[in-house]
């Protein structure tokens, strides 16, 4: 097991102090709302697709929160690259998985025991109608990001992962990073010089004033000589992109190129990621 819980057993350590309290003093000390800890990635954790439908979570340490608001927080250490493999694609229909870091503390509601963590992914339910949509995070849980499934897929790239956290106050800093969402955008580009506008949405209700954002191209489409990105408009739903092009195929081609949206946090008033 690569992962390791930093948190206090449930009794008294010495001096009266408990591991509750420490929990809470950590809790303390990173982004909250009210007294629920937002949790993120402290440092490395770094989810990557190895090989079709396998990945890995990188060294690193996040902190998760407790189950209960009352128990405050734990740090999990990934002392080791943690393997993790998503479930197999359906023929016909798509889903959104959840992948996750799971906290297991027995000792914190009473009982006997060390604290353990896991990553696990939670597979997406196929909708009768509409659109899928991604598992609830569950209580004393982190998510790492949520992985579309299309119908079909031999391979994976995980969106909206999770907030990169800075101690306090960092929830008041403009530039605090809360998600890098990944959008696949299709647009069709005629030859010769063209302008193509797109929308990026953002997961419902991730920020409540617009945030600041950087936006980038993740490749250059074959056949293109130019291909920039620039934000033209951001709201709290997503982001209008501007795609400027050069197209030397001499015909008219789709592309479907992937913008990666990081946003950032521009008020105190922005939703935790």
């Amino acid at each position: 097991m690569s992962l390791v819980v930093s948190a206090l057993k449930g009794q008294a350590q010495g001096f009266g102090v408990t591991g509750q309290i420490y929990r809470n003093a950590l809790a303390a000390m990173v982004q909250s709302n009210g007294l629920a800890v937002v949790g993120g990635v402290a440092s490395g954790c770094t989810v990557a697709n190895t090989s079709g439908m396998s990945g890995t979570v990188s060294q690193g340490r996040m902190v998760v929160p407790a189950a209960s608001t009352a128990q405050g927080a734990y740090v999990v250490t990934i002392t080791q690259d943690e393997p993790f493999s998503v479930g197999t694609s359906d023929a016909t229909r798509n889903r959104i998985d959840r992948l996750i870091a799971q906290v297991t503390d027995p000792d914190a509601i009473g009982g006997a025991g060390t604290p353990s963590a896991v990553i696990t992914v939670l597979p997406g339910a196929y909708p009768a109608s509409g659109s899928p949509v991604p598992p609830l995070t569950p209580a004393g849980a982190l998510s790492l990001g949520t992985i579309p499934v299309p119908a079909g897929a031999t391979s994976w790239t995980v969106q909206d992962k999770a907030a990169q956290l800075y101690g306090l106050p960092g929830q008041w800093r403009p530039g605090q990073r809360y998600a890098s969402h990944a959008q696949k955008l299709t647009v069709t580009v005629t030859s010769g010089q063209q302008i193509v506008n797109a929308f990026a949405g953002f997961p419902v209700g991730r920020f409540t004033v617009p945030p600041l954002l950087s936006v980038t191209l993740s490749s250059l489409p074959t056949g293109m000589q130019r291909f920039d990105v620039s934000v033209r408009d951001a709201t709290t739903e997503g982001v209008w992109v501007m795609l400027t092009s050069k197209n030397l195929s001499g015909a008219p081609n789709n592309f479907t190129i992937t913008v990666d949206v990081e946003a950032f946090q521009m008020t105190p008033t922005s939703a935790e990621g």
